[in-house]
């Protein structure tokens, strides 16, 4: 079974990205509070149930703290559509990509001067979920289905440095078997979607905002493969664009930083990193 077109499945948000993108680049946004005023006009009740119907857990993602969410996820998919690392990919992963930042928030939960450090696990869950349940894989036994989505979204452990829950990585080698049983492989169109959105939280890329519980090395060979890399290096640009979308100063230094982190991944896990776009 193949993975559908998101240009397709959700022709009208698509097309409000892209003129986001183009009144962005236009310079018709100075700040946040410019920006944010159109997308909540934009969403609509009506608009995002529709898009719930897709991207299951939309709609609740867009509901917390004054749609923050929404917001941001907006921010990152009008910052994917200018990436170069994006441009280069096949179209099958443009497709792909843009499955991943659709889907990399739907479970956070953020709350007012606190980071939700497992929410890369719970969205990865509420993904494959949707995917199950959109018939983009073939089917499963419920039941199996159902003891995934549990494992992972309960893997968390409380950390005394971040005084809070963490993802708990070593829960990774079972989650990563479901994947295989379940999706198709990890390398699978729909696990790689599920992969981008399950570490998305699990790299430390930026300096000033280190992950609470980042993979290490071993768990970096054991999960990450060399036809997620890029992959998951667009999504995490993308959400990194995103967060510094009116300060270029500092996307430009985060993304150095990102460029660093992946040179390291790649050759830690023997895959081939092409050179930054110039």
């Amino acid at each position: 079974m193949t993975i559908p077109q998101a240009s397709t499945e959700l022709a009208e948000l698509m097309g409000f990205i892209h003129q986001m993108k183009a009144d962005f680049d236009a310079g018709k946004f100075q700040d946040w509070r410019e920006f944010a005023e159109p997308v909540r006009e934009w969403y609509t009740e009506e608009r995002l149930q529709t898009i719930d119907d897709v991207v299951m857990g939309w709609e609740k993602m867009a509901s917390h703290l004054n749609q923050q969410t929404l917001i941001h996820v907006t921010a990152a998919l009008v910052g994917l559509l200018g990436l170069p690392e994006y441009q280069a990919l096949s179209d099958d992963d443009k497709n792909l990509a843009m499955w991943i930042v659709l889907y990399h928030d739907v479970a956070k939960v953020p709350l007012p001067d606190k980071r939700d450090s497992t929410h890369g696990f719970r969205s990865a869950a509420t993904c494959g979920a949707g995917i199950m349940g959109a018939e983009w894989v073939d089917p499963v036994e419920p039941l199996r289905l159902y003891m995934w989505h549990g494992t992972l979204t309960n893997a968390r452990v409380y950390s005394n440095k971040e005084r809070d829950y963490v993802q708990d990585n070593h829960r990774l080698p079972e989650i990563m078997d479901g994947i295989d049983e379940l999706f198709g492989g990890r390398d699978s169109p729909a696990g790689l979607i599920i992969c981008g959105i399950l570490f998305h939280m699990s790299l430390n890329v930026v300096d000033a905002w280190p992950q609470a519980n980042p993979l290490t090395d071993g768990q970096i060979k054991a999960c990450i493969t060399p036809r997620l890399l890029p992959l998951l290096k667009t999504m995490m640009l993308s959400d990194n664009r995103a967060w510094g979308l009116f300060r270029p100063e500092l996307q430009q230094s985060e993304t150095e930083q990102l460029y660093r982190e992946f040179k390291r991944v790649a050759k830690l896990i023997g895959a081939i990193e092409p050179k930054p776009p110039q």
